[in-house]
This record gives structure tokens, sequence and C-alpha cells, in this order.
């Protein structure tokens, strides 16, 4: 027997959620994803002039985009200013590999 009360808000919460992922087909959200994905890789890439990672399209995520930091730009000072313009960027953490940052724009 459980011996605390369940999270019910939790199970509510997961319970819509879900019926939320589900109200349309998921090869149609997918899709969305997609397109979502190239649009802010090229906004990155061609309005920004940043460098993506991986090096090829076929072989990165829709979910997220991870970008090279431009020599001598320093993240802690980047951050914040990116932050001001409804960007939200997250320090890397791969150690060997660290100033590439994963990047989501609310607005792009």
């Amino acid at each position: 027997m459980y011996f605390a009360t369940p999270p019910v808000q939790l199970i509510y919460a997961l319970n819509t959620a879900l019926k939320q992922i589900l109200d349309r087909p998921l090869d149609d959200r997918f899709s969305d994803h997609k397109k979502s994905s190239i649009m802010v890789k090229d906004f990155v890439e061609k309005k920004l002039g940043l460098k993506t990672l991986p090096h090829s399209r076929a072989e990165s995520a829709s979910g997220m985009t991870a970008v090279w930091i431009p020599d001598g730009v320093k993240l802690p000072e980047l951050l914040p200013r990116i932050a001001s313009k409804q960007v939200i960027f997250a320090g890397g953490l791969h150690k060997e590999i660290a100033s590439i940052i994963p990047f989501w724009c609310k607005e792009c």
C-alpha cells in the first residue's frame, strides 16, 4: 500500500496532456514539429549566421537545435541578453563541447 496521498493533480494533468496530444493524428503533430524545426534552424543559420550541430539536417532532432557559440562570446553574458528577446537558450552540458547551446525561440 502507498504510504502517502497519491499526486492526484498530476494524474489529472497527465490525462489532460495526453488528450491534447492525441486530439489529432500523431503524424500531423510530428510533421508540425519538423516544420518548426526547419524554421528555427534556418533562422539560426541564415539570419543569425551561426553554425549548428550536427553537420547534417538529416541527423538533427526536431525538438532541439544545438548552436556553436562564436569564439570570444561568453555564455554567461550572452544568455541574459538573449532571454530579454523572448528566446530560451540553455548552456551546453557536454564537457568537450560545452559552448554549444540548445536553441528554442517563442517567436521565430
